[in-house]
């Protein structure tokens, strides 16, 4: 996961705690969970017919997913996920 749970400010709010003991321990996103897949997989095939086509228009350089992939910014199958991905229609 790479974003970061909502605090809640309740009158007893020990999740809150949890969370902030968690990542004063543990850093940002450690044990923090995983992504669920996307309801719709045809959002997550358009998102990656559109990364593939910057690719082949050089929009967007293999280098610069893959240092965005080692700032965890991006899944790391991203590269294989676009060569199974089948092109936008025109």
């Amino acid at each position: 996961m790479d974003y970061r749970p909502a605090d809640t400010f309740r009158l007893f709010p020990p999740r809150h705690w949890i969370r902030r003991a968690r990542r004063a321990l543990f850093g940002e996103y450690r044990f923090a969970g995983t992504y669920k897949a996307h309801p719709d997989p045809k959002q997550e095939q358009f998102f990656f017919a559109l990364l593939k086509e910057c690719l082949e228009q050089q929009i967007v350089s293999i280098d610069m997913l893959q240092e965005e992939m080692r700032k965890n910014h991006i899944r790391h199958d991203a590269l294989e996920i676009i060569d199974r991905t089948p092109p936008l229609a025109a």
